[in-house]
């Protein structure tokens, strides 16, 4: 995601103070799939995602397999078609794969036809890229746009996908250091929590070590989204 395409939709989303209590609620009426706040063992567990859109996917999934854990991967369909090798090697090292649209529009503006006609186009081509796995039933909309949008939210799930949203947000495309990260990261993490990342941003790839370690020293466990 580009900071100019993120700009830009930040300035069409009016008191982003208030996202906050708009996920709380948007969590108590089910509209964001729960994920489990702790393993099986009471350990408590967090969910790495990352937006898989242009470069830097290479060595975040280096450092992932280096920390042997693994992400959900949320893909660009037109992104997967021109890297199916770094896609099979997501399912080989056991990441889940997950659908963000075709090409990043802003659902918001899209006509029903359209909303249909990206999520499928995008499902196809991860299919073909995976060698036969289905992102299904992971989806993010782009730029976050839709989530609650009850609209876009009917259409995702006639789709059969449920839409995840974060909990986590780093703000790794502000261009952070790779220690910024990270720290934003350990600081904003609580059992449960969903961590949105960019492999394009140019501290992310650097900060996932970081990352993984600081969350296993406070005892969280890694899982990728149902």
């Amino acid at each position: 995601m580009t900071r100019q395409r993120i700009r830009g939709f930040a300035t069409r989303i009016p008191h982003r103070a208030a996202i906050p209590l708009i996920l709380m609620l948007l969590f108590a009426l089910n509209v964001i799939p729960a994920a489990a706040a702790a393993a099986p063992s009471g350990d408590p567990v967090v969910y790495l995602t990352f937006d898989c859109e242009s470069s830097g996917v290479p060595r975040v999934l280096a450092a992932l397999e280096m920390e042997h854990v693994n992400a959900t991967m949320f893909l660009l369909g037109s992104w997967a078609q021109g890297h199916p090798a770094l896609v099979r090697r997501m399912v080989a090292d056991g990441d889940a794969l997950g659908n963000h649209s075709y090409n990043h529009p802003l659902f918001t503006r899209l006509s029903n036809a359209a909303v249909r006609s990206q999520i499928e186009l995008a499902q196809a081509a991860i299919i073909r890229a995976s060698g036969g796995v289905s992102p299904r039933p992971r989806f993010r909309f782009p730029y976050g746009a839709g989530q609650g949008n009850p609209r876009l939210m009917s259409i995702v799930a006639a789709e059969g996908y449920h839409a995840y949203y974060w909990t986590v947000d780093p703000q790794d495309w502000r261009g952070f250091s790779s220690a910024t990260i990270a720290q934003r990261v350990l600081n904003q993490t609580r059992p449960g929590g969903i961590v949105i990342l960019h492999p394009a941003a140019l501290g992310t790839p650097g900060a996932v070590p970081a990352i993984v370690n600081g969350l296993r020293a406070r005892g969280y466990q890694f899982a990728t989204l149902p």
